[in-house]
């Protein structure tokens, strides 16, 4: 009788371990996950950050042209996105609005299309200088308040930055 109370406490006890190794195995799985996400989310962003370096250097139209063709073929649809913002600064830059309207316009496209809230708000930005540089001022500043309006729209207003900031202002 003795060994079987030995038994139902040893039981017990493998039960508690065991309960535990498998709650410590969940919260290990969940952290590994978690910090998987933010590592392809740093990937991302880094070689985002990458292209935006190479783009810029391009600073040709012609260059910038060839890019973008390649990245049509390969289907790039984020580089042909960041292709077209530096394209339309290009094309503004050489005064020829018009075109860098269109670029600009495309890139806000694709920005909505793959729901990147900032680059969209990037596109509206650039729109928005495009149509300054060209004196249609009403344009222009619809453009800039829709940019304001979708980052007010997406902004963490509970982080204490936002507080911080909108209490400067008040």
């Amino acid at each position: 009788m003795n060994r079987h109370k030995t038994f139902g406490t040893h039981r017990k006890v493998n039960t508690k371990q065991l309960l535990t190794s498998f709650c410590m195995l969940l919260l290990s799985m969940s952290m590994l996950i978690g910090c998987s996400r933010s590592e392809e989310k740093d990937k991302t962003t880094f070689e985002k950050e990458q292209l935006e370096k190479e783009l810029k250097t391009l600073g040709r139209i012609d260059s910038l042209q060839l890019r973008l063709e390649q990245y049509r073929k390969e289907h790039n649809r984020g580089a042909m996105m960041l292709c077209y913002r530096f394209l339309g600064v290009a094309y503004r830059d050489s005064s020829r609005f018009d075109q860098a309207l269109t670029a600009h316009q495309k890139e806000y496209e694709l920005a909505s299309e793959q729901a990147d809230t900032l680059e969209a708000i990037v596109a509206l930005n650039q729109t928005g200088t495009d149509y300054r540089r060209i004196g249609a001022l009403e344009e222009a500043s619809s453009a800039h308040y829709q940019a304001l309006n979708l980052c007010d729209q997406y902004s963490d207003h509970t982080s204490f930055k936002f507080q911080k900031k909108q209490s400067r202002f008040a």
